[in-house]
């Protein structure tokens, strides 16, 4: 019996052995092991270092954009602004210029005057029509021209 026993011990021992081995033959599967030269862990330290470089100057470049879009965007609100303004002049001058033409108009229709004055020689007659002018009396008659400014 004492045989029987230890004979079911080894069986269950040789299991468990077997049961083990197993299990690090699937858990080292996981993973695979290669071998490179030394010449080629040179080559790739080499390259892992360049682009760190290069990695490091496109974050610089990156950075010295990012400020030359925040510039370009505070140009362009300036810009803005200025555009807005010059559309309020503009406009503010055309209402100028439509009031200064109603002007004009108005000043067109009323383009003549006569005048009647008493003075030393007697009395005198004055008329305006457009930009010339008259002045007659007893004695003496004046034309002129007159100068808007």
């Amino acid at each position: 019996m004492c045989l029987v026993r230890l004979k079911n011990i080894n069986i269950l021992l040789l299991a468990v052995l077997l049961l083990w081995s197993c299990m690090c033959a699937v858990c080292g599967a996981t993973e695979k092991t290669y071998t490179i030269t030394e010449s080629q862990l040179t080559q790739l330290e080499t390259n892992l270092t360049e682009l760190k470089e290069q990695n490091k100057t496109l974050q610089e470049q990156l950075q010295i954009s990012k400020e030359q879009v925040q510039n370009l965007k505070t140009q362009s609100e300036q810009l803005q602004t200025q555009v807005n303004d010059l559309t309020s002049s503009l406009t503010n001058a055309n209402q100028l210029l439509t009031q200064y033409e109603n002007n004009q108009q108005i000043n067109k229709e009323k383009n003549y005057a006569i005048g009647l004055g008493i003075g030393n020689n007697g009395i005198a007659i004055a008329g305006d029509i457009k930009n010339t002018w008259i002045i007659a009396d007893e004695k003496t008659v004046i034309l002129g021209y007159k100068f808007k400014f």
